[in-house]
């Protein structure tokens, strides 16, 4: 097994709450910053950073294109290391992202270790010959969403409901395990909103 010392774990979120993680140079230039360190920045590869980020003309967006071959070019020449790349929420990028996102992934897969995480509607088997699969759902979490709930409003209300009763603080904790992030948790009374 390799040391930490020999690997580099490059990680990327993509996270509808932040607009920015979502456009396709954001996951390449996060990636390629990640991996890229100063012992293994050739002269070949500063020149390529050089004439993609600044160009002849001054600080510029570089092209999609030129950026996936960089980062592939920099896991499979300048890296002297083995790198694992692990990617999360693909599936809350737009179509278009997405589409760029996994087809670089899959041309990646030879140069790197790849672990990528998304809802099950984007199913990344299709793209992955020999990948294993791990399912989770919602109800896998339901004690988990329960306890960081409880934890939460003991400790951001601690006192301050108490005088309303046990009902009001059950009822604020039950809408906010049901509307969770889309997570489902069973056996859940939603209130009435009056609507």
């Amino acid at each position: 097994m390799p040391s930490e010392e020999s690997r580099i774990i490059a990680y990327y979120f993509f996270d509808f709450r932040r607009k920015e993680s979502l456009f396709t140079l954001s996951f390449l230039r996060s990636i390629l910053h990640q991996i890229l360190q100063i012992d293994n920045i050739s002269p070949g590869i500063q020149r390529r950073l050089e004439t993609i980020f600044i160009g002849t003309i001054g600080i510029r967006e570089p092209d999609v294109i030129e950026l996936q071959k960089l980062v592939a070019d920099v896991c499979t020449t300048s890296i002297q290391k083995e790198v694992f790349l692990v990617v999360d929420g693909i599936d809350e990028a737009d179509e278009d992202v997405r589409k760029i996102a996994l087809h670089f992934l899959k041309n990646m897969r030879s140069r790197v270790k790849l672990f990528a995480a998304g809802q099950p509607e984007i199913d990344i088997t299709k793209l992955f010959d020999s990948c294993v699969t791990i399912s989770i759902s919602a109800r896998d979490l339901e004690n988990d969403i329960w306890t960081f709930i409880n934890v939460q409003v003991e400790k951001e209300l601690n006192g301050v409901l108490s005088p309303y009763g046990s009902e009001l603080i059950e009822t604020i904790k039950s809408v906010l395990a049901w509307n969770a992030q889309g997570m489902y948790v069973p056996n859940i009374k939603p209130i009435y909103r009056g609507e």
